[in-house]
């Protein structure tokens, strides 16, 4: 039962690898991802780059999974327990999707293809509205699937339940000090040294809902605003540099007294990403005492201060929470407020609106002329951009001790 495992285990480093190979061959098709703080660990985010396609290159003929000759499957089919999802947000990482994840699902194929010929083996799903309950009953019974990818927030909680295999274990098989893996991910999950989930590359779910802004180029362009990318670049993007072009183009002109959303609003800010302003700053939820274990991370004058200055923001009269309009761009025929504050971005309505990479998608329906930005710093001193991952959606992939 255990090589089962660690043949699991070999597989879901294939799946991991594979799959930015297969993305990164596409060449100028594809770009880097930043990287990304997990379960409020702030990560690393620089500004956007090409690919280096021909580093991934040298990385295939080098032979990264040739250490694996000796572990082949043997026709074996191995099986992927995921999360049925609701939504947008829906895995589409472990089999082709044409109807969710029709940009994926080339490159999910071509990675398949590749590990199946590789380790001699079938990929297969299965999904799951019970992924808890699953992965509770592989513990105590021989379990029907061999790798499951539940939601960070299913999964975490199993971990002091002992249900799943200690990743680290397998290290000579796993390497994640590799680019695939997420190493702010590994170092956030695990427990007194210990690895029991980790999400990388394979987790296209997990990118999808790291946080960003967009902005309206339109609008920057009218108000002869500053550039948004020139300031990121800078190191001057900042929260306060956000709230001062904010009030710079926000005015009450739909003829109703008092903001609303219809107005021309400066920030259209979602409650969720007060989290990525927190971590947008440098600071975080959770530290790790000196035996590795997690402990509360709010003490401190600058945290103090960081999260007065969000609060600040979302009780300025000048930026617009969306969900308290929620009732209206429901009445007034959206599918709910995120969808509302969209359309008035990409119509120019407004300068930037909160959303996550997912979101980004949704634009495709508009002609409109918007910009990608990173969550902005706290102070333009820190050190660093950091990006928030929404933990509610974002996959992690675990092997089952049953």
């Amino acid at each position: 039962m255990k090589r089962i495992k660690i043949l699991s285990l070999i597989l879901a480093l294939a799946l991991t690898l594979s799959l930015a190979v297969a993305c990164a061959d596409q060449g100028n098709e594809t770009s880097n991802t930043s990287d990304s703080g997990v379960s409020g660990d702030p990560a690393s985010a620089e500004v956007p780059s090409a690919p280096d396609v021909e580093s991934s290159e040298e990385e295939v003929s080098r032979g990264p999974l040739d250490h694996l000759e000796d572990m082949a499957l043997n026709g074996e089919t191995v099986t992927v327990l995921v999360e049925n999802g609701s939504g947008s947000y829906i895995p589409v990482e472990i089999i082709p999707n044409e109807e969710k994840g029709a940009a994926y699902a080339p490159y999910v194929a071509e990675r398949n293809n590749i590990v199946e010929e590789k380790l001699g083996c079938t990929i297969v799903e299965r999904r799951t509205n019970n992924m808890a309950d699953e992965l509770r009953r592989a513990a105590a019974s021989k379990p029907d699937f061999d790798i499951a990818c539940p939601y960070m927030t299913t999964g975490a909680p199993l971990i002091i339940e002992g249900l799943f295999y200690d990743l680290y274990e397998f290290s000579d098989i796993i390497n994640f000090d590799a680019p695939y893996w997420d190493q702010n991910a590994d170092e956030d999950l695990s427990l007194g040294g210990k690895l029991y989930m980790t999400t990388g590359d394979f987790s296209l779910l997990t990118m999808d809902v790291t946080h960003v802004l967009i902005f309206s180029k339109g609008l920057v362009e009218k108000y002869d605003l500053e550039s948004p990318y020139e300031l990121v670049e800078k190191g001057e993007w900042t929260m306060d540099k956000m709230v001062e072009m904010a009030h710079q183009v926000t005015f009450d002109d739909n003829g109703v007294p008092g903001l609303q959303y219809t107005d021309t609003i400066g920030l259209l800010c979602n409650n969720n990403y007060a989290n990525s302003f927190y971590i947008g700053s440098g600071e975080k939820f959770v530290s790790k005492d000196k035996n590795g274990v997690p402990v509360l991370a709010f003490e401190g004058e600058r945290q103090t201060d960081v999260t007065k200055k969000i609060f600040d923001i979302f009780h300025d009269e000048k930026i617009l929470n969306k969900e308290n309009f929620n009732a209206q761009a429901i009445a007034d025929g959206f599918e709910n407020c995120y969808w509302a504050a969209r359309d008035r971005l990409a119509n120019d309505g407004a300068l930037f609106c909160t959303t996550s990479l997912e979101g980004v998608f949704n634009f495709s329906m508009y002609d409109a002329n918007f910009g990608l930005l990173i969550t902005p710093k706290y102070a333009k001193e820190q050190d660093r951009y950091y990006s928030y991952i929404s933990v509610i959606y974002a996959t992690g992939c675990v092997i089952p001790a049953g």
